[in-house]
């Protein structure tokens, strides 16, 4: 008998074990806990909750302004006013370049004047000095010919 009452007595200290283990968890230790885990988190989720506050009024603001522009794109690409003044721009941007190849033109035809301006007086210096030499010549025979004589 005394093995089946120490048999008894061994399982009913498994048994009281099992029990605090099952009332490890007692109110007040879950009320702790829960104070413990509260304390731990709930200032780092206080502050993201407001910074998540702060965002989301900025990102309204944002997509109001970008509301706006997008308002104020749509009138200025049908504003008849913005129209014309682009057809403005490209008829004196078509004058500019025709002023630019008019430009051009003259220039080379200057060039060309330039250049045949110089050859024109070489060829008259050219000329005239021939001439000098034509003459210088001409009296040296008068002159050796009126002292042989």
């Amino acid at each position: 008998m005394e093995v089946a009452t120490e048999a008894v007595e061994g399982d009913s200290e498994k048994n009281q074990h099992a029990e605090e283990n099952n009332n490890a968890y007692t109110t007040s230790t879950i009320h702790f806990l829960s104070k413990g885990l509260l304390e731990r988190y709930e200032p780092g989720l206080t502050k993201t909750k407001c910074e998540l506050e702060e965002l989301t009024t900025k990102q309204a603001v944002l997509i109001e302004q970008i509301h706006n522009e997008n308002l104020k794109l749509s009138w200025s690409l049908t504003s008849e006013e913005l129209i014309s003044m682009f057809n403005l721009i490209r008829d004196y941007h078509r004058k500019l370049i025709d002023i630019k190849r008019n430009m051009r033109l003259l220039h080379e035809r200057s060039s060309k004047l330039k250049r045949r301006a110089l050859r024109l007086q070489q060829h008259k210096e050219k000329e005239i000095y021939l001439k000098n030499q034509q003459i210088q010549h001409e009296q040296s025979l008068i002159a050796g010919s009126s002292s042989n004589s």
